[in-house]
């Protein structure tokens, strides 16, 4: 297939690219495709399918993300480039009949569980921050196109990048390198709707001694930004799709 890649620069982006075995990719930066601008996503497709170079699949890797509080800072920033920008993207794959493969986020669910519970794709959204919301917001636009798939990614890059980390902060962390190529089969394989992308439950502090042994334990009492608790999530569904051959 033709891939369209945004957000070419990023961490999941470069290793999508890297872990590439079949597909002809087309990586663009923010630099070169703002996707805050419909004009220039929908120049390089049309130029694109003017050659007979029609795209496959949209794979939307752009995003404005860490740090979080940006999102309080900059509402706007954040609006432009996740929402309208992946509102944009949802306009052009339809426009051009090109699937849609959205990377969201973790953070869209509540992360008000207990401790042992999990989130099911099925499972009420409504997140707790700026971050989450903006993703939210893109999710609600790529429903709209037919075949879509949407990734409720939770990845960090290996090793852990921080000096410290979260004992009571909950989630489902799974290293870059990881993540994409389960994200290449799931596009391999077809797959649309939604899924739950990441590796097992536990505290962000537990994940990140396993590339960082010596990273200091902290609480969230300590920062003063809102964090959901627990956004672990249930990968019943993906672990399913993979193992279905």
């Amino acid at each position: 297939m033709r891939i369209l890649i945004s957000g070419g620069k990023g961490l999941l982006a470069k290793e999508l690219i890297k872990s590439n075995y079949r597909h002809e990719i087309i990586s663009y930066s923010h630099e070169y495709m703002n996707i805050s601008q419909y004009s220039n996503i929908f120049d390089i497709v049309n130029k694109a399918n003017k050659c007979n170079k029609n795209f496959d699949i949209f794979l939307h890797c752009a995003a404005m993300t860490h740090p979080m509080k940006n999102h309080y800072t900059y509402p706007i920033k954040s609006i432009c480039n996740n929402i309208i920008g992946t509102a944009n993207v949802a306009m052009i794959c339809k426009e051009f009949n090109i699937k849609p493969v959205y990377i969201s986020t973790d953070y869209v669910y509540p992360g008000d569980l207990i401790k042992d519970d999990s989130y099911t794709e099925d499972d009420i959204i409504k997140p707790v921050d700026n971050y989450g919301w903006s993703k939210l917001g893109g999710e609600c636009s790529i429903n709209m196109i037919e075949n879509h798939l949407i990734l409720r990614c939770c990845f960090s890059q290996r090793p852990f990048r921080h000096k410290s980390a979260f004992i009571n902060l909950y989630k489902s962390y799974i290293y870059v390198d990881e993540i994409a190529p389960i994200i290449w089969k799931l596009i391999d394989k077809d797959c649309y709707g939604t899924y739950n992308v990441g590796g097992k439950k536990q505290s962000v502090y537990e994940f990140a001694k396993i590339s960082v042994p010596n990273v200091k334990p902290i609480s969230t009492n300590t920062v003063k930004e809102k964090l959901p608790y627990n956004t672990s999530m249930d990968i019943s569904k993906l672990q399913l799709e993979l193992n279905n051959d």
